[in-house]
């Protein structure tokens, strides 16, 4: 998918259980950031910017960076 005027709109999702263990109140949160971005698709990278343009393509020449990663997160809670 074409990059869309330097935007971006990753995707990202948590979800949270809580419950009581041995009469504690627990948390448990695992989430996912940039799993998928809207704009951009799946794609591996994107474009940022030019530095120019390509007078015998008639293109600009496009800067590219690589999307950001997948990010994992878990965690635990335990209120005492």
């Amino acid at each position: 998918m074409a990059y869309k005027a330097g935007g971006r709109f990753p995707l990202g999702a948590y979800a949270i259980y809580d419950r009581k263990i041995m009469n504690h109140r627990t948390s448990f949160r695992v989430g996912a950031q940039s799993f998928y971005d809207l704009i951009n698709g799946a794609s591996d990278y994107r474009k940022t910017g030019t530095t120019g343009f390509n007078n015998a393509a008639a293109t600009p020449n496009y800067v590219y960076r690589y999307v950001d990663p997948v990010s994992y997160t878990g965690s635990v809670n335990v209120h005492f």
